[in-house]
């Protein structure tokens, strides 16, 4: 006869009851109660009995009588007198915990209470602890609403509970829910009140298994009797919103506690009962209105209620890992019980009435215990200074305020033969031109004989890094010069014009003597042209260049001596292109220096860009709102370089997005790699894309590449680490792959064109009395 299987075996085993939760609690006094004693003792042989009444009947007399050290006996004859000529096997109650068949013996609930919560005292006073077990609280997700509900059971917070959870314990939830294995698909809610039971069998837990529905809210919030405090911790974000809002509307208070830097919310609708849902910041959202939302679409409202930038680097990392390399963001255990922690002593205060205001408020562990940070070093207190904003950012301000006011006397001087109308007019639409971060590295000098000379401004082009050799500042001196000449001659000057006029100083990038030759032409077609010419960042749909598109743009690179070749017409090379142009974004992001110079290059708001006038604006990038709360978390370093070391590639995905919504993508290039050459590259740019938008084509910069590689090849890779080095000089190859080439050339600009909106914000430049200074003695 053979033996039997392994699963044979396993079947004859009685599984595991997932869903008994309640204990039965018996009274020995009792006749039914003890008929139902035996009965269970009967039904179940394998129960486990610890009858530890004694030691609990001690423990009560000592806390009774704190000041005398009882012995053994004193012990005994108190709890003789106590019992009343009872005896002990009458006395106080069984429980009976079906999940674990143990039968436990307790005392009675009163003394229960008194003896476990005696060590409270008085940090909370009896009279308190007796006030805090009338509160009802209702507890909504049981991760972190786990920790919160043990501890409000283990501090005795609270005496009617309701808790709330559809989910059931899975193996990632117990990195932070402190429940073993054999919990494992059992409901969440379930498992959150057995623990609280063990604690204490004489609360009052109901549980919502199936979480909240429209059938049930009602009974949440009021029956038999209304909440008093909710605890709001469930992760679906139109379930959030609803509960605050019937919170607000039946004058509940809500506390939510986030698991990432001690992030606590209170919000009292008891209080405030118009007060605005999360303090504000959800303000124009309603449950309703993101019932049918995509998770996508989700994101900037969850980046809102998450804290913003000022969340934790490494959750700001997590999320933009999502549904890449995680499937749900980032939380410890170690902040799970934080927060069980400060959301219990908050929930005690507040329903005490010692605590009454609404606020954010953070408890961040890593800040507060830090290198530094300690109140005392080596039995040395530390002093503290009262640091205030201002000393060496003031001082800057002033002196940048001096040269201002400075600039605006000297622009006051006497003008020339050429009106100091005509020159503002003429400098302003050369500032119009592009450049790298709109730096605008320029400066221009109206001089005598009717001459204006256009100067690299050597403090705004000299500290860029992504620059090799001031390659871009000349380009965008180039396009100043086109612009300057297209400007000039709707005014009926004719241009002579000299680049690099002093072989001594080649930060003179041009000059041009001016002579009235013709009529003007206020707004000619050319001018209307420059003045519409911007970024347009914005996606549209894609589709292909006509022929006639295609050579109009090829015609106006080679009138300037440049080549411009375009790719993408089919779309596998598209996506060749779109998955080098997502690589060079990464590299960008991943690179210490070249990241600093580009979070440095925005503008976050339009008060910043207004006041700079310089810089990317921020709604300039034409980004979603998803798109925009993904910026703001890749906006501090240490954000970045925690993605950097888990390979995040969502870095990659707008830069993507871009290209494959293009038209085509070109590369615009000109013989020889001096400075020269850079100047002229940037004429002929500038004349593209004045072409483009005379054609009514979207045109927008891309990936910072020809000047990465630049930097690679003839500035030998300085300020790159090696292994920065070896993805740059890949990178290079496929560049080559895809565009060809090897002979010296300056490659001025990567680029986009395509069909798409108008863009809804241009950036700014900065007022013609900042760059135009009179020198008419020269």
């Amino acid at each position: 006869m053979s033996s039997p299987s392994h699963h044979e075996r396993l079947s004859a085993v009685p599984t595991l009851d997932r869903d008994r939760w309640q204990p039965t609690i018996l009274d020995p006094s009792a006749g039914e109660d003890r008929e139902q004693l035996a009965a269970l003792l009967s039904r179940v042989p394998g129960i486990q009995i610890a009858d530890v009444l004694q030691q609990q009947l001690t423990e009560l007399m000592e806390v009774r009588h704190p000041k005398e050290k009882l012995t053994g006996g004193q012990a005994q004859q108190l709890i003789t007198a106590h019992l009343g000529g009872s005896t002990q096997e009458t006395y106080g109650r069984w429980v009976y915990f079906p999940w674990t068949e143990q039968l436990v013996r307790t005392l009675p609930e009163p003394e229960f209470r008194e003896v476990r919560l005696s060590r409270n005292r008085y940090k909370i006073t009896p009279e308190e602890q007796d006030a805090l077990r009338q509160h009802r609280i209702g507890i909504v997700g049981l991760s972190v609403g786990y920790a919160i509900a043990t501890t409000l059971a283990m501090e005795g917070v609270g005496g009617e509970f309701r808790l709330a959870d559809f989910d059931v314990m899975s193996l990632s939830n117990t990195n932070r829910v402190p429940c073993g294995v054999a919990a494992l698909g059992t409901n969440k809610t379930v498992i959150a009140a057995r623990r609280m039971f063990e604690l204490d069998p004489y609360l009052k837990i109901e549980i919502y298994r199936e979480g909240l529905t429209a059938e049930n809210l009602e009974r949440f919030f009021g029956h038999p009797e209304p909440l008093t405090l909710l605890i709001e911790e469930c992760d679906d974000l139109f379930m959030k919103i609803l509960l605050r809002e019937q919170a607000r509307a039946r004058g509940v208070p809500v506390l939510m506690e986030t698991n990432d830097r001690g992030l606590l919310d209170i919000e009292r609708f008891d209080k405030e009962p118009d007060r605005r849902l999360l303090h504000g910041l959800l303000d124009g959202v309603s449950a309703t209105s993101v019932r049918g939302l995509t998770v996508r679409q989700k994101v900037p409202i969850i980046f809102r209620v998450l804290g913003g930038t000022a969340m934790s680097t490494r959750l700001a990392a997590s999320l933009a890992e999502i549904d890449e390399t995680i499937t749900g963001w980032s939380q410890l255990g170690s902040g799970t019980m934080l927060g069980g922690a400060v959301a219990t002593d908050v929930a005690r205060r507040l329903l005490l009435g010692e605590l009454n205001e609404s606020g954010r408020f953070y408890i961040d562990v890593q800040n507060l215990v830090a290198d530094g940070a300690g109140a005392l070093v080596n039995g040395t207190a530390i002093a503290t200074e009262d640091t205030t904003e201002g000393g060496a950012a003031s001082e800057a301000l002033a002196a940048a305020v001096g040269r201002m006011t400075s600039s605006h006397e000297r622009y006051g001087g006497a003008p020339g033969a050429i009106s100091v109308e005509d020159a503002r007019f003429l400098v302003e639409m050369a500032a119009l031109a592009p450049s790298g971060g709109n730096r605008q590295p320029w400066r221009f000098h109206l001089l005598a004989d009717n001459r204006i000379r256009c100067v690299l401004d050597t403090v705004r082009a000299g500290d860029s890094f992504l620059d090799y050799g001031l390659s871009a500042a000349y380009a965008a001196c180039g396009a100043a010069l086109e612009n300057f000449c297209v400007a000039a001659h709707s005014l009926g000057f004719t241009t002579q014009v000299v680049r690099f006029p002093n072989a001594g100083d080649p930060t003179v990038a041009w000059e041009t003597q001016l002579t009235q030759s013709g009529s003007r032409a206020e707004r000619s077609a050319a001018l209307q042209v420059l003045e519409a010419r911007c970024t347009n960042r914005r996606l549209g749909h894609r589709t292909h260049l006509t022929a006639e598109e295609h050579g109009a743009l090829a015609k106006s690179a080679v009138s300037a001596g440049a080549e411009l070749l375009l790719l993408g017409d089919d779309d596998t090379a598209l996506e060749a292109l779109a998955s080098y142009i997502g690589r060079v974004d990464r590299f960008r992001f991943f690179c210490r220096r070249l990241y600093r110079e580009m979070i440095e290059e925005v503008r976050w708001t339009p008060a910043e860009a207004e006041r700079t006038r310089d810089g990317i604006d921020l709604a300039t990038l034409e980004l979603d709102a998803i798109d925009t709360a993904g910026m703001h978390l890749l906006s501090k370093w240490s954000t970045v370089e925690l993605m950097k070391r888990i390979g995040g590639r969502r870095v990659e995905d707008l830069g993507q997005r871009t290209v494959r919504a293009s038209a085509a993508i070109g590369l615009l290039s000109v013989p020889g790699i001096a400075a020269a050459d850079y100047l002229a590259g940037g004429i002929a740019m500038e004349r593209v894309w004045l072409e483009a938008t005379r054609l009514g084509l979207a045109f927008q910069p891309l990936a910072v590449a020809p000047y990465l590689y630049a930097r690679l090849e003839r500035g030998g890779g300085e300020g790159f680490d090696p292994g920065e080095v070896r993805e740059l000089t890949e990178l290079r190859q496929w560049h080559r792959e895809l565009f060809g080439g090897t002979d010296p050339r300056a490659e001025v600009l990567l680029f986009r064109v395509g069909h798409a909106p108008e863009p809804r914000k241009r950036s700014l430049r900065r007022h013609a009395e900042d760059i135009l200074l009179l020198d008419l003695e020269s």
